[in-house]
């Protein structure tokens, strides 16, 4: 080839190459000019949230708060994994979000396969009825907790759900222990409408529901509910969980964001036409709008408590200057200590997985950086009160009440053949009273004391008062509880358990020596 002929070619690639450099410089200018001469330069970034279509989400997605927030700054990507947790989790591990949405004990479950990626820096709602179990009647026997404890019953439920660890607790703080040791009860369903459908047909007894499919399955005839979240507080509670990184390296991007989140709940309180106009238009996974009318979605509402800015302060227990106060119930650490105790015991967990430290998988940074700066509260959904009181009853009017469930049988020890509590003893009621107050807030309470049988009957009765007195009094004066909420009572012997398979007589009669706490509800 001759060198002139070279010296063409490259000359030509040459013109090439820079005919391509100039067109993507041209294009760059122009892109460059496009948002220089707009106000795009006022969105800084977006910010990715992982969840699905609970009802309790519906402020991240609302017109009100994708503005707020763009005001703020930035744009959101919502992503809605249809209830996919293990999914969320993995998504989230691998930073493809920077916060997700969902209850406490799925983050517990599914986030210590990846050593907890993320701190939870707000909460977000209380299951106040939006989780139930429910039941036809007939079939169960009654409307108590303890009447689920029947292995010939079916019960349906969606496995690794809100709904599914309601049971949980059930059978945890019931002792249910059929449910806990079988397994023949349990069908499982992929959703809550496929359990409700189940219902509706009578091919199950019982099912585990969350909302809309509540609502529906009450409607059915013989349809009764058993056990909701409206009934045990500080255990379905949803949270926001951010990337570590993100909380260290852009605080105020994590900042705006709630910012934005607690003026928009503020800005629904006020303009409850405008929220329930915009929830009337919400879909499910088939585009068909969910509620019917204003009726249905206020109903909904209503079965969860939505917790604002406040209440988030409170939760974290935290002062006015952002320090964590000694003095105050750290009410989201109990929160997550309770919920884990649940895990162990049903199953979930051979051990701690946060090793007996809560506070690893919390940072309270956030909340107390906006002090301040959210001035307004709000008071969407269910409330929440923050003490009940209990007015005095007669006897007449504590036998009216109606027993909602025995909660789970303690070994509480007393000094032979005295009334004084034991060291283990005193321990043991320290942590029932711990779930009677943080978890059972609204129910009055039935102290029942039981002996073993002896010769003397009447003397087993005035043991077991006293005994259920001891308890009530040792209540009242070392966590406050208010004496017109209990009310005691001395059986004696005349309430015995059934003996277990294989029991021995010495161990048999340890359990028959017990006391009992039966939460009535008041509801007169």
């Amino acid at each position: 080839m001759r060198k002139s002929t070279v010296i063409l070619i490259i000359l030509t690639v040459l013109a090439l190459i820079g005919g391509i450099v100039f067109s993507i410089l041209q294009s760059r200018d122009r892109a460059a000019n496009f948002i220089r001469s707009s106000d795009a330069p006022r969105i800084k970034g977006t910010i990715t949230v992982a969840g699905d279509n609970y009802l309790g989400y519906w402020f991240i997605t609302s017109p009100e708060f994708l503005r707020n927030l763009r005001q703020k700054g930035y744009a959101l990507n919502w992503v809605n994994d249809g209830g996919d947790y293990a999914a969320r989790h993995k998504q989230f591990n691998d930073s493809k979000y920077d916060l997700m949405v969902l209850p406490v004990n799925s983050y517990l479950y599914h986030g210590k396969d990846y050593n907890y990626p993320g701190v939870i820096v707000s909460v977000i709602s209380d299951s106040k009825g939006a989780d139930s179990i429910l039941a036809y009647s007939q079939k169960v026997g009654g409307t108590k907790v303890n009447d689920l404890d029947n292995p010939n019953l079916k019960i349906g439920f969606t496995a690794d759900s809100p709904s599914s660890f309601l049971l949980n607790t059930a059978i945890v703080h019931f002792d249910l222990k059929n449910l806990k040791t079988q397994k023949v009860w349990r069908q499982e369903t992929k959703s809550s409408k496929e359990a409700y459908e189940l219902l509706r047909a009578q091919k199950i007894d019982a099912a585990v529901l969350w909302e809309p499919d509540v609502s529906l399955a009450l409607a059915l005839p013989g349809i009764v509910p058993i056990f909701g979240s409206d009934q045990v507080a500080g255990m379905i509670v949803d949270v926001f969980v951010a990337q570590r990184e993100l909380v260290l390296k852009e605080p105020e991007k994590v900042s705006a964001f709630f910012q934005a989140y607690f003026e928009t709940l503020t800005y629904y309180d006020k303009n409850r036409d405008e929220m329930f106009r915009e929830m009337g238009k919400i879909k499910d996974a088939e585009n068909k709008i969910i509620f019917k009318s204003r009726d249905e979605s206020e109903k909904a509402v209503n079965r969860i408590a939505w917790f604002d800015y406040e209440d988030n302060y409170r939760w974290f227990g935290l002062t006015p200057s952002g320090i964590v106060a000694t003095t105050k119930r750290e009410k989201l650490i109990d929160t997550i200590s309770q919920v884990s105790q649940v895990m162990l015991e049903i199953g979930d967990f051979k051990t701690d997985p946060l090793r007996n430290n809560p506070y690893t998988i919390v940072n309270s940074t956030i909340i107390a950086s906006l002090y301040g700066k959210v001035q307004n509260s709000s008071a969407i959904g269910a409330v929440m009160p923050i003490s009940i009181a209990f007015a005095p009853l007669t006897i007449s009017e504590w036998q009216q009440l109606k027993a909602m469930g025995t909660m789970r049988i303690l070994p509480i020890l007393f000094q032979s053949g005295t009334t004084t509590l034991t060291i283990d003893g005193r321990k043991v009621v320290d942590e029932a009273a711990i779930a009677l107050s943080q978890n059972y807030p609204q129910y009055r309470i039935l102290i029942k004391g039981h002996t073993a049988p002896s010769g003397d009957e009447q003397a087993n009765i005035t043991l077991s008062q006293e005994r259920a007195d001891s308890v009530k009094r040792y209540l009242e004066a070392v966590h406050g509880f208010d004496a017109s909420r209990i009310m005691t009572i001395g059986l004696g012997s005349r309430e015995p358990l059934s003996r277990l398979s294989g029991e021995g007589e010495l161990s048999y009669r340890t359990r028959l020596a017990r006391v009992e706490f039966v939460l009535l509800e008041d509801k007169r």
